[in-house]
């Protein structure tokens, strides 16, 4: 289900953090502003890896850009992304997400097969950093991913290639489970290597202000 939300009457879902993540892959916490955020961090004894103030700025960068962009994930090395809200624009914007272990687990064992041969360049962020990262990484946690739509893949693809990963993109949409946009104060914690984001292009007053944190976990 689709949750089209910023009520007034939403309840979040109770218990652990660690649970609540495990089972859906996402958490909002609204309305907690920087004290939510900095429990919840030590709830999950989570490390801050590297924070970056998302606001609309002229250049090429699409975080700040006012771009809708497509699903995605961020750095490989970011287990998970939390984001808080200060400000948010007076229309467009919206938060989208949808689970990339779902949408791969609709696929046939073949296309899963081709999906898990395809790696995409990663921007080097970090000292150590590789330059491209499987789409698809086998775990004993199981499939975990890393999908960036504005990347060149390391290969020209194969044509059973291009069509899975077209198909795997289809799954993607179809597998939507979010779609909100943030008010101030609330707190986003998406699994990076499980959830795809995305957003609605920024549009009205132009001046949402988000602070993105990619975490780290023991």
């Amino acid at each position: 289900m689709i949750a089209h939300r910023l009520s007034a009457h939403f309840v979040p879902p109770v218990g652990p953090l660690t649970t609540r993540l495990a089972t859906d892959g996402w958490v909002l916490l609204p309305a907690t502003g920087q004290a939510g955020l900095d429990a919840a961090l030590a709830e999950l004894s989570a490390t801050v890896l590297y924070t970056t103030e998302v606001v609309v700025r002229e250049g090429r960068a699409l975080v700040t850009s006012d771009r809708a962009l497509a699903f995605h994930t961020d750095h490989h090395r970011a287990d998970l992304i939390a984001w808080l809200c200060l400000a948010q624009t007076t229309d467009g914007g919206a938060s989208r997400l949808a689970d990339a272990s779902a949408a791969f687990a609709s696929m046939t064992p073949e296309q899963q097969a081709l999906l898990a041969g395809i790696r995409l360049f990663e921007h080097s962020v970090f000292p150590g950093d590789v330059s491209t990262y499987p789409l698809v990484e086998r775990t004993p946690r199981g499939p975990r991913f890393y999908f960036s739509f504005w990347l060149d893949h390391s290969h020209p693809l194969r044509p059973a290639e291009k069509v899975a990963l077209d198909a795997f993109e289809a799954a993607v949409r179809h597998h939507q489970v979010a779609n909100f946009r943030l008010a101030p104060g609330d707190v986003l914690l998406v699994d990076n290597r499980r959830i795809l984001h995305g957003r609605s292009a920024i549009t009205g007053s132009r001046d949402r202000h988000l602070v993105r944190h990619w975490l780290t976990l023991p």
